[in-house]
């Protein structure tokens, strides 16, 4: 009882629910303690190959789940009001301004995706290379008052299970079942889901972006006639110069390209 008025008056506590998607999957109702400003869905988005590279933050409330906003989101947001940082969706604006950070959004044909569901409003997802993205505790060492409250002291604290019997793990970028590299659990999807979303607003770490509509294919025709040029220049000449010359623009190509990458942007690479 003491838990369930906790959870219910507390703003630090963020409950979770799933859409219905049919009679195969009824989705999952809230707790009924957790009032909606203080609930966030556990939707996810993949792409065609059944890899998630995407990040839905918000949609259209929904049958059991009538709350708008990611539980990530929500994780986000309540965290950076403590920084005294503004934390908003905005399709009208795709960049920081003072304290309010503004998420860029992915449209039907952003970047190499060709007419995607972008409903809702969704980011690419900018996953963590590292092993571990936070640190781990059981249930066991909890209950037997095995953790030191350093662990978790101003720290956000995402509980879920790892369990394999609740089917809850999704192929991500850096899965690869030839080499072993097994799905991930849906908790640690969510705990990188959050971080990419504070490390952009405190630590300026890039969101991955794309060129608007448009200037992408203006990128591929421009360097497509450059280095067509010059290749023609080589097949008809075949001075060494013209080999230095196709050598350097394809390096030079290369090297812009990495940067850009490297800077959280996602460009059509021509090799």
């Amino acid at each position: 009882a003491q838990l369930k008025e906790w959870m219910k008056a507390s703003s630090k506590f963020i409950g979770v629910c799933q859409v219905s998607e049919g009679e195969e999957n009824p989705g999952v109702p809230p707790p009924n303690q957790v009032s909606s400003q203080n609930l966030g869905f556990t939707d996810v988005v993949g792409d065609s190959d059944g890899v998630l590279r995407r990040h839905l933050l918000a949609m259209a409330p929904a049958e059991p789940c009538y709350t708008d906003k990611s539980f990530s989101f929500q994780l986000a947001e309540h965290y950076l009001a403590q920084e005294n940082k503004e934390f908003k969706l905005n399709p009208e604006k795709t960049s920081e301004s003072g304290h309010k950070f503004v998420l860029p959004y992915l449209e039907s044909n952003s970047g190499s995706y060709s007419n995607i569901d972008s409903l809702g409003y969704q980011v690419m997802l900018n996953w963590r290379s590292t092993p571990e993205i936070a640190n781990r505790v059981s249930l066991f060492e909890v209950l037997n008052n095995e953790i030191e409250a350093d662990l978790i002291k101003d720290k956000i604290v995402i509980i879920g299970t790892t369990a394999e019997s609740f089917n809850n793990y999704w192929s991500t970028p850096y899965s690869n079942v030839k080499s072993g590299k097994k799905k991930t659990q849906g908790v640690i999807i969510h705990a990188h889901m959050t971080s990419q979303m504070l490390s952009a607003v405190l630590d300026g770490r890039s969101l991955i972006w794309v060129l608007p509509p448009g200037l992408d294919w203006l990128s591929m025709l421009g360097w497509s006639l450059l280095v067509g040029g010059i290749v023609s220049v080589v097949y008809q000449h075949s001075t060494i110069l013209g080999y230095l010359a196709l050598g350097s623009s394809i390096f030079a190509l290369d090297r812009l390209y990495f940067l850009v990458l490297i800077n959280g942007g996602w460009l059509p690479y021509i090799p």
